[in-house]
This record gives structure tokens, C-alpha cells and sequence, in this order.
């Protein structure tokens, strides 16, 4: 297993991938202030190259293999944010990809692996199963190189940048909220606010149709739970050890949050940002309307870790 990566790794990385990113804003809305009786900020990762926090970690993953020349395709499964981000990864270091995504995977982001000319192979009801699909690929041919959405140092190390964007703006932060489906993003928060900011509690959000991730968290037991939320970036039906092992030594505490909850908060957050918002990030203002007797006062910060939202999810809210 590979060990937890260190602040100044996530530094390195920093400085390795920011060519090829935007260092995304951080904003402040009267409306989420007064909604929460807080000092709230967003940290607008769905403005991010493809819509989403997950192109720092396939940048990064890229650069740290890109010496080995047996590998000529990078394949992974995913829901789409996690698989847009290797298909942009390989094409920067003149690899091929293999995107294996479930069968009812948001249209959007299909589209969107394909322009960065992605073969996307549709199997499985969920990633799960698109997951074990994947890895079979790799077992029968040396040239693929495997990436587990979650399972990888690497990946890790990169999505932890916009953690530390947040700090180098922001000071005295009480809270940040975090979404969670594999746990990349909050593990990389964990790793640098417990050195730059130790009195930032970091929160974990997740949809309790879809609640592995939560439960592993909570007893440390690697079930399959039932996995039916709308929001297809916390979409796990099995938690990923390497991520949950940092998020339970480091994770100060983890929401569960109902679908409906869910669309709500999207629908509070396009009217107040102004943005597109999917419904995977907007767990992070559910959860933080969960518990804003304990918010009140505070400063808080909530991650928009994307903005893939279809058109069909968009009217569901609307409307």
C-alpha cells in the first residue's frame, strides 16, 4: 500500500501541474452567509478544466509515469469526472485511454471523454462493476496501465492542491466541507490542513442512498452497500481502503444527506453562485444546513468539487 503523502509532497505537485490548470477562485455570497448564519465561502472547483477537482490528480498521476514506455493506455472506471480527467491525462503524455463507465452514465460527461478522444466501454450497472471490468483489461495485456480512481498515491497528492489554494487565500478557517464518493479529495484536504491549519475541521459529505464510504469511515467494516443516489460522483456501492484508512485517522466528521436534501441545496446554490452546480457537490451545503446550529458564527469554506450536471438532472431541480 503506498504510504500518505506528505505536505510537501502535495507542494510539489503544486508546482509540477499548475501550468495546466486554473488556480480556481474562492468567493463569499451574502445569500449562503444569511442562509447559514456564517461566514461562508465557496471554493469554486467546478470552474475547474473539465468541470471538475479531478483533473489535478490525473495530471499529476501522468507526470510520476510518464517514464515508462511499455504502457501505451491508461484505463479506469468511472462515473465521468474521475475518467475525464485520465482521458485528458494520457493525451498530455501521448497515451491512449480506455474509459470503462456504467451503463447509465451522465451523458454529459460521456461526451466529454470522448473529445479528448477517450474509448469509453460501457459495462456494468455501476462503477463497481465497470471497476472490476477494468482491471480485468489491464490482467490481460502489459501495455495498460490500471488507475484506481481512488486507491493511488499520486491521485491523492494531486487533488490536495486545491487545499492548499484554500489556505494560501483564506486564514482562521473553522470548517471545510467536502464531498465524498471515493475520498481523494477530502483525504488530500485531511493531509494538508492538519499541517497548514490544524484548527480547520474537515467535513465528509455523502448521500445516505449511497453511504460505503460512511460506514467504512465509521467502523472500519469494507461492506457493499446499497448504491442509488441521483448524485453519480458519490455513487460507490464499496469503499476504497486507501483513502478511508487517511480519513479515519484524520476526518473530524462525516454527513450523511438525503437526495432530496441534495437537489434542494443544487437548486440554493445555482441561484446564489450563479454557476452550474452537480449534485454531488451540493452535499456539502446540505450537510452544512444539517448542522447549522454547530456552523453559526463560523467560518466555514464549501467545496464545488464540479459542475457536470445534465441537462435532464437540471430540470429535475428546476422545475
Amino acid at each position: 500500500m503506498f504510504k500518505i503523502p506528505t505536505i510537501n509532497d502535495v507542494i510539489k505537485a503544486e508546482k509540477v501541474i499548475s501550468p495546466f490548470i486554473y488556480k480556481t477562485p474562492i468567493r463569499k455570497y451574502s445569500t449562503l452567509c444569511d442562509l447559514l448564519e456564517a461566514e461562508v465561502w465557496v471554493k469554486h472547483e467546478n470552474f475547474q478544466i473539465l468541470g471538475s477537482f479531478k483533473i489535478r490528480g490525473g495530471l499529476y498521476l501522468a507526470n510520476k509515469v510518464k517514464k515508462d514506455t511499455s504502457i501505451k493506455y491508461f484505463v479506469t472506471a468511472s462515473t465521468g469526472n474521475h475518467g475525464q480527467s485520465v482521458a485528458m491525462a494520457a493525451s498530455k503524455a501521448n497515451l491512449m485511454s480506455k474509459i470503462v463507465v456504467p451503463t447509465n452514465c451522465n451523458p454529459i460527461k460521456v461526451e466529454s471523454m470522448l473529445s479528448l478522444n477517450a474509448e469509453v466501454i460501457h459495462h456494468g450497472k455501476d462503477v463497481d462493476e465497470s471497476l472490476e471490468f477494468a482491471d480485468s483489461l489491464c490482467k490481460e495485456n502489459s501495455s495498460y496501465f490500471f488507475i484506481h480512481p481512488a486507491n493511488n498515491k499520486y491521485l491523492i497528492t494531486g487533488v490536495a492542491t486545491y487545499t492548499l489554494e484554500i489556505h494560501e487565500e483564506l486564514k482562521e478557517i473553522d470548517y471545510i466541507f467536502i464531498p465524498i464518493g471515493a475520498g481523494s479529495g477530502a483525504a488530500g484536504a485531511c493531509i494538508v490542513s492538519e499541517i497548514i491549519s490544524p484548527k480547520t475541521q474537515i467535513i465528509g459529505t455523502q448521500s445516505q442512498s449511497s453511504q460505503a464510504a460512511y460506514n467504512a469511515w465509521k467502523n472500519g467494516e469494507f461492506k457493499s452497500f446499497a448504491n442509488n443516489t441521483i448524485a453519480e460522483g458519490l455513487a460507490t456501492g464499496h469503499a476504497y481502503s486507501y483513502p478511508i484508512n487517511i480519513l479515519r485517522e484524520k476526518l473530524k466528521d462525516f454527513i450523511l444527506v438525503s437526495d432530496e436534501d441534495i437537489k434542494s441545496s443544487t437548486h440554493k446554490l445555482i441561484e446564489s453562485t450563479r454557476t452550474l452546480v452537480e449534485f454531488s457537490s451540493a452535499s456539502t451545503l446540505a450537510a452544512a444546513l444539517k448542522i447549522k446550529k454547530q456552523i453559526k458564527n463560523k467560518k466555514i469554506v464549501i467545496v464545488l468539487s464540479g459542475s457536470n450536471i445534465n441537462p435532464s438532472q437540471l430540470k429535475s431541480i428546476l422545475n
